[in-house]
């Protein structure tokens, strides 16, 4: 009797966990759409307050905040192309 408990018991954990990894599969992608979108945000907030700081504190050279704040603005794009080629 108590080797068909344990197969019971079995047997209902299996359907659980095939419920749950099929729900980890459905939501795996919003959340690395999710983490894509989120390196896109903080790398335009880096580009746009790095661009202010530089802009603020060297008015004389506006090369100052381009060459600062541009590398930064690039890889937006390429978080976007990272973006595509991942999914």
């Amino acid at each position: 009797p108590g080797r068909l408990f344990e197969n019971e018991i079995n047997e209902m954990l299996s359907e659980d966990l095939f419920r749950k990894v099929t729900h980890f599969h459905t939501l795996y992608p919003w959340a690395q759409i999710g983490l894509w979108l989120g390196m896109v945000c903080s790398m335009l907030c880096c580009g746009v307050l790095g661009g202010l700081y530089y802009a603020s504190n060297f008015p004389s050279t506006p090369w100052m905040w381009r060459v600062y704040s541009g590398p930064a603005v690039l890889c937006v794009p390429a978080c976007f192309v990272a973006l595509v080629m991942k999914r």
